[in-house]
């Protein structure tokens, strides 16, 4: 897989970095689908068998296993063969069009707004923001759809 380097953020600084497919396994680690999606379980279950049944946490996996057993697992051909058809397979799928592209290709929506509903110092202050299609965004009072300057 090509190679790419983290190395100069903090959460690397005591990682062995150097190590050739850290940086794959790293990738892999950090991505959250791992969450719901256990398509990576069984590489980080041989990496440490106890701490992942203890954890089910790959980034606490790659933090806490040993530089040698890093080195010794990705040395193995089909350890490594894994790691990197994982790691297309994750690029692809993040590059792939997702859902909402594949059924509405042709609209002029280009963003995504997002929302969050906060508890107001007093009454009067009840506002939100609402998101106009073409990328606008207008103060709405709570109590009616009035504008509020």
């Amino acid at each position: 897989m090509s190679k790419q380097s983290h190395a100069s953020s903090p959460i690397y600084s005591f990682l062995p970095t150097e190590v050739d497919g850290f940086d794959s396994l790293a990738e892999l680690a950090l991505d959250l689908r791992w969450s719901w999606n256990h398509y990576a379980d069984e590489l980080w279950r041989q990496l440490d068998p106890d701490l992942w049944k203890v954890t089910q946490n790959p980034w606490v996996i790659l933090q806490t296993v040993s530089r040698d057993q890093i080195q010794r697992m990705l040395g193995d051909p089909a350890f490594r063969k894994k790691v990197d058809a994982l790691v297309k397979a994750r690029r692809e799928a993040a590059e792939a069009p997702a859902w909402f592209q594949q059924n509405y290709q042709r609209t002029s929506l280009s963003c995504v707004a997002y929302f969050r509903v906060e508890e107001p110092s007093c009454a009067s202050s009840k506002s939100w923001l609402s998101a106009s299609v073409d990328g606008g965004c207008s103060k709405r009072s709570a109590f009616g759809p009035k504008s509020v300057t």
